[in-house]
């Protein structure tokens, strides 16, 4: 009897069910969360502007997950189709909205590249390509800012004296040293030294209890390799 196909186990462990239940779950919860914001909320008369403003907002979605789309078509080199790069981004988004913060839908987009055909160690690349792009956006974004305004205009300053003005002010700057150091360290990984990534990547998986993937992390790290040399050999164009 045949095996079943990662596609037939992907589909069975995504029944909707399981799909819908966690969907469910958290409608409940944000009506417990904002129960008392909608009872505000009774009187409240829908316009016409009210009409606008949605269809603007929901214009604004579609705009962004179309961007979604054509990047991760474009960085996965012509291997994916428009097809295949819609339901990868729609899948990661739906993912995102389900997983905890701290777990986020990245994980998850690893896999629906590789059930799309693409092999692992490219995929993680993608999917760190596309993170570091997110984290270069606020890299940069912070110092262009002040060339024009004071890093005081950065926090609010009716919050002057309050216990967590302080705290505000720390989380910003150790959150921004961090996202640098996120970077760097993605930049190396991809860029810089593959070869070194994949070395320190070979150590940590003979680490008992991870030495029995051990013999897949040579075939994935040459993907990784490959994937690498393609993104460094392309123009400054591809990157705008």
């Amino acid at each position: 009897m045949s095996q079943p196909s990662n596609d037939q186990n992907l589909r069975k462990g995504l029944s909707r069910v399981k799909l819908l239940l966690p969907t469910l779950l958290s409608l409940c919860v944000i009506y417990y969360l904002f129960k008392d914001d909608f009872a505000a909320a009774e009187g409240f008369t829908w316009t016409t502007k009210a009409s606008l403003a949605m269809l603007a907002a929901l214009f604004m979605v579609f705009i962004r997950d179309a961007a979604y789309v054509v990047r991760i078509k474009i960085l996965s080199l012509g291997e994916l189709s428009w097809r295949s790069s819609f339901n990868t981004v729609m899948l990661w988004e739906f993912a995102s909205a389900l997983t905890p913060t701290v777990i986020g839908g990245s994980a998850f987009a690893v896999l629906i590249l590789k059930r799309e055909g693409m092999n692992l160690g490219r995929s993680v690349a993608t999917i760190l390509i596309t993170a570091l792009m997110d984290e270069l956006f606020y890299v940069l974004a912070v110092p262009t800012l002040l060339l024009f305004v004071s890093i005081d205009s950065f926090f609010p300053s009716d919050t002057t004296g309050l216990w967590f003005d302080t705290g505000v002010q720390t989380l910003f700057y150790g959150g921004y040293i961090l996202t640098c150091i996120v970077s760097a360290v993605i930049i190396s990984a991809l860029f810089i030294s593959p070869k070194g990534t994949g070395k320190v990547i070979g150590l940590i998986f003979k680490i008992p209890g991870l030495s029995k993937w051990s013999y897949k992390v040579d075939d994935w790290m040459a993907d990784w390799e490959i994937a690498s040399q393609n993104l460094k050999g392309r123009s400054v164009w591809f990157w705008g």
